[in-house]
């Protein structure tokens, strides 16, 4: 099985910042987000997207209302934005991995336009996917996945975003001793809680958060899996699980450089060529998702 970590070039520890910050906004400005705007997010994830095989994102600098309906439902209404970004995804080619990849991808650009003061919402129903294709001119085999607004939202929360934001809150997400089976904090290394506190934070469809963790201490390893296999309002629980992927893999990463950072204050005369221990994962066969643990650093 292959191997994967993130790039060392993304600017992974503004994303990390980034989740806490993160909040679905849903009535816009009209103002277009400006060329260079977009090519500051495009450069940002370029090196995730590059590495990526089955999904990828296309940026839209106008746009936005032609390319939902109502989007009344689990998602409530997204009004006013013009700017947007579709994630895409080749499903023909391996549709899990393509779920995967397009979660993991689109939460990139999501914390990304966060740490840069944009506001994003992940959008997966009531699409106009024709109107969609024919203005981004994707491939045949393309599969729009989700969208998200870009640009910035209106100071003062609508109703729909109060009521909301009470049930999406960090604290009304599933606690992990909910999500993590035999949970056991105090026997997990610091990159292991930190992964998995920032994995629940991490959004999804209706909030379902449909993923659980199996951590295995001993081995240095997690195991992130789905709790369902169908989908739900339209939306892979794949998808979810890469969106908690990239949060893993975040939090676990940040573990690492504040460890290193502690490390270097108190040995700063202490020089050392040693390679740096960096999260990896695999992925695996369904409902499985993916295993993550660290590299040797040797």
């Amino acid at each position: 099985m292959n191997e994967f970590t993130l790039p060392e070039e993304l600017p992974q520890n503004n994303w990390y910042k980034a989740i806490d910050r993160r909040i679905s906004r849903r009535r816009y400005h009209d103002t277009p987000l400006t060329r260079q705007e977009l090519d500051e997010l495009k450069e940002d994830i370029a090196e995730l997207d590059n590495c990526l095989s089955f999904s990828r994102i296309v940026f839209s600098q106008e746009g936005f209302s032609q390319a939902v309906k109502t989007l009344l439902g689990s998602y409530g209404l997204v009004t006013g934005a013009s700017s947007f970004a579709a994630i895409l995804a080749d499903t023909q080619a391996d549709s899990f991995r393509a779920n995967v990849e397009a979660g993991m991808l689109g939460e990139a650009l999501i914390l990304a336009a966060t740490a840069r003061g944009l506001n994003t919402c992940w959008v997966g129903g009531m699409l106009k996917k024709s109107e969609i294709r024919e203005r981004l001119n994707l491939g045949h085999n393309e599969e729009v996945l989700a969208i998200t607004p870009l640009g910035i939202a209106h100071n003062k929360p609508t109703l729909a975003e109060k009521l909301l934001k009470r049930v999406i809150s960090s604290r009304s997400r599933k606690p992990l001793e909910e999500l993590v089976e035999k949970y056991q904090p105090e026997s997990y290394p610091d990159w292991v809680n930190t992964a998995l506190e920032s994995a629940r934070l991490a959004p999804s469809a209706a909030n379902q958060q449909p993923w659980r963790f199996e951590v295995y201490p001993d081995a240095g390893k997690l195991i992130l899996r789905s709790s369902r296999d169908n989908k739900k309002h339209g939306i892979s629980p794949y998808l979810d699980c890469g969106i908690a992927l990239q949060h893993l893999l975040l939090g676990a990463e940040n573990s690492l450089r504040r460890q290193r950072s502690d490390w270097n204050d108190e040995t700063a005369d202490i020089k050392t060529s040693r390679k740096q221990k960096r999260p990896v994962y695999i992925l695996l066969e369904p409902p499985a998702v993916a295993e993550v643990f660290l590299s040797s650093g040797e």
